[in-house]
């Protein structure tokens, strides 16, 4: 993405927390209600952005497709479904809140409660940025995402709700056993697999519709080699795998995949070389598919005119087509031995 234009996306979504913000400040006096109003807000702001995406763009195709959800203070990525749960939960809770407060009557968090809404935003936040903590998650060729995203059903919408009767007013709060196994529940989903899985037949199919893009790119009959003859193939299956390699992109790569399998309808293999070519322009139009044809296509170069050593350039095809002499040092290991 243009750094412009990003900055730009950054600022726009920086002006709306703002605006959303001083509208609830502005109606509010005190600061609680003020943060119960502008979490509503937000809340319907987020679900009614993607209603009318929907409405005007017809996207999202479904609500598990992989949206960048928000870019501050990094990326957030997720499925759609997924900001759309946690806002509605969002939504709920707040409003109670502000309907039980709404003459001098207070809601007191008890200490597990608190505890609970810390670790509750605490496992969102760390879904859908992608970040390895308070256990290990494995990245095997078996997962469409490297993290467990139904934390965002726990996260979310158990924990912050399981306080409902000090909530609604009974003042009954959470014995010490309901805290403890609703906290250990947590930590379980941490280190449990995704349902997002893929399993080894999906992967299979997701390579094929891959590396039949690839082989569109790079096709035979040209001057140049084409993808099958320099590796294009070998080289995806062998880098997306590294530890080096982005999960993000990763996750971002297979999910282009997906959107291919369902324009086609699972045919893009064999269809005509002017069907495919027409299937991939029509996905580049939105702002996902051009990302996905350019991230497809930069690894697929790296294919071409990376060290052989790394899977790629078979017989150094790419290097003698361009002209180009083999660089000094050489590799003598993949990866610099990482």
């Amino acid at each position: 993405m243009d750094e412009n234009l990003l900055l730009t996306e950054i600022f726009r979504e920086a002006a709306t927390l703002l605006l959303i913000w001083s509208t609830a400040a502005l109606t509010f006096k005190r600061f609680r209600h003020r943060v119960a109003a502008f979490f509503i807000l937000f809340g319907i702001w987020d679900i009614f952005y993607y209603v009318f995406l929907k409405l005007l763009l017809g996207w999202p195709p479904s609500l598990s497709t992989l949206d960048i959800l928000f870019l501050i203070p990094s990326p957030w990525v997720g499925p759609v479904w997924a900001p759309v749960a946690v806002s509605a939960a969002m939504i709920i809770f707040f409003s109670l809140l502000l309907y039980i407060e709404r003459d001098t009557k207070e809601v007191n968090f008890s200490k597990p409660s608190l505890f609970g809404l810390l670790f509750a935003s605490f496992l969102s936040y760390r879904g859908w940025i992608f970040i390895k903590m308070v256990c290990p998650v494995p990245f095997p060729p078996t997962y469409s995402l490297p993290v467990t995203l139904w934390e965002f059903s726990y996260a979310s919408i158990y924990l912050p709700l399981h306080e409902r009767y000090t909530i609604v007013g009974y003042n009954t709060p959470m014995n010490r056993r309901d805290f403890l196994n609703a906290t250990a529940a947590g930590f379980a989903l941490l280190c449990s697999e995704s349902p997002l899985k893929a399993d080894e037949k999906e992967y299979e199919k997701l390579y094929e519709t891959i590396f039949a893009v690839q082989r569109h790119f790079f096709p035979k009959g040209l001057e140049m080699p084409d993808a099958d003859s320099f590796g294009a193939s070998a080289y995806f299956k062998d880098a997306i795998w590294h530890k080096s390699f982005d999960p993000d992109i990763r996750a971002l790569l297979f999910e282009g995949a997906r959107r291919v399998d369902r324009l086609s309808e699972g045919k893009f293999h064999s269809f005509a070389e002017s069907e495919r070519e027409s299937l991939l322009r029509k996905l580049e139009e939105d702002s996902f598919g051009s990302y996905w044809l350019v991230q497809l296509m930069n690894i697929t170069l790296e294919a071409l005119f990376s060290d052989p050593i790394y899977g790629g350039n078979i017989d150094m095809a790419g290097w003698k087509t361009f002209g180009l002499k083999p660089p000094h040092p050489r590799p003598k290991e993949r990866y610099c031995g990482v």
